[in-house]
């Protein structure tokens, strides 16, 4: 296998995709978690208008930390869940049996909106990324890495075929 061809299948849009969002709303990305959102009262409506049920009735509270798929909204995502939503992927919901608490989590994401974090559909978000990136696990091990942060040209040298492992010996 030639230096060339390990890369062929890198996402190269994908990869830029997430790079502008980066360069352009630098406040929508945290390396430190799948994705996370602590919304205002005003937000709750946007939420039950995206995934279909109403998180303030469910156990939501206004300090409490929500997971928000609308980029518009004030999320903050790492570069895993970017890959994900940008990609038409949606948290999931997890329903604490006992306090009936709903919280809505980045980490198991599914095509459905709306879905039970166990629901047949959902995956990890990072194997989803990793397959949409184009890349290999250790790569995405590396890129997923809650101690690294990332600039928007990183993730364009990484769309180019720039490797991801490399970079990170250099760090």
């Amino acid at each position: 296998m030639t230096e060339h061809s390990k890369y062929e299948d890198r996402n190269t849009d994908l990869f830029f995709d997430i790079a502008d969002i980066l360069e352009f709303f630098p406040e929508q990305y945290s390396q430190r978690t799948w994705g996370e959102f602590v919304p205002s009262w005003v937000d709750y409506d946007r939420f039950k208008t995206q995934f279909g049920y109403d998180t303030a009735m469910q156990g939501g509270s206004e300090d409490g930390n929500w997971i928000y798929a609308d980029e518009e909204c004030g999320s903050h995502l790492c570069v895993a869940g970017h890959a994900a939503a940008l990609r038409g992927w949606k948290p999931t919901i997890h329903t604490n049996p006992h306090s009936q608490e709903v919280t809505v989590q980045w980490q198991q994401v599914s095509k459905t909106a709306g879905a039970d974090y166990r629901a047949d559909g959902s995956e990890d978000v990072s194997t989803v990324a990793q397959e949409l990136l184009g890349i290999n696990g250790r790569e995405a091990r590396h890129l997923f890495d809650s101690e690294h942060e990332w600039t928007a040209n990183d993730l364009r040298k990484f769309g180019k075929g720039e490797r991801i492992l490399t970079h990170v010996d250099e760090d």
